[in-house]
């Protein structure tokens, strides 16, 4: 069988980088789709998932806050030329509960992903048929015994 996204990769060692150059890079900043139908697509990211306005210019651009990072919603006409295609990962801490909301909003199911000890995924498409995902941290055992989810 080939190595698809049903499987896993494979666990390998992390190593102490010390000493490596530092990376110019150090968080992203900004993740974009580039859409269709403004309204649309911003009532459903804001009913589906529950995001916020950070800014807007009216059918140009939509910019949600996320944590320390955005996802923002893009017209052709503000986008970079040539732009197209992203995966945007989302991270939920009820991933069935965001799920039942997507539906409701107008978004379709199409792959759920339990990969163990990494979490769960849910793959959706919004209105539009751009496809994203959901994340959810698989919960950890404590000492005790007793599950405790991560952050």
């Amino acid at each position: 069988m080939g190595r698809g996204m049903d499987m896993c990769p494979t666990p390998v060692e992390l190593k102490d980088f010390e000493g490596e150059a530092e990376m110019v890079v150090h968080r992203i900043q900004n993740t974009y789709l580039v859409i269709k139908d403004m309204p649309l697509q911003r009532s459903f990211y804001e009913k589906a998932l529950g995001l916020k306005v950070k800014f807007a210019d009216q059918q140009r651009w939509t910019q949600f806050a996320i944590g320390e990072t955005s996802f923002s919603l893009s017209s052709a006409d503000e986008a970079a030329d040539g732009a197209s295609g992203a995966t945007v990962v989302f991270e939920a801490k009820d991933i069935e509960a965001v799920t039942q909301e997507i539906v409701a909003a107008g978004g379709r199911i199409i792959r759920r992903r339990d990969m163990g000890i990494h979490g769960r995924t849910v793959t959706f498409v919004d209105p539009e048929g751009n496809v994203a995902q959901l994340f959810e941290r698989a919960a950890k055992r404590g000492a005790s015994g007793t599950t405790a989810s991560t952050s």
